[in-house]
């Protein structure tokens, strides 16, 4: 059976230079990923202002809403 060991080393210019690289399509990922993001927040239409509640006289019952108030 085999130990899990490594050894370290330094890495060479291709290591560093594939490592750059991820990091830097990492980056321009998450780069555009915030720019569509916020445009798409952006380029909404507002919402128009809700209708007001009726409001009910104190003491009154409104009629049902299906019909007629007399049964």
């Amino acid at each position: 059976m085999r130990s899990r060991r490594w050894v370290r080393k330094a890495p060479d210019d291709r290591e560093s230079v594939i490592s750059a690289m991820a990091g830097v399509a990492v980056g321009v990922g998450a780069g555009l990923t915030t720019f569509y993001l916020g445009r798409l927040f952006l380029a909404r239409e507002p919402l128009p202002p809700a209708p007001e509640p009726k409001r009910r006289l104190a003491g009154r019952r409104l009629p049902p809403a299906g019909g007629s108030s007399a049964e």
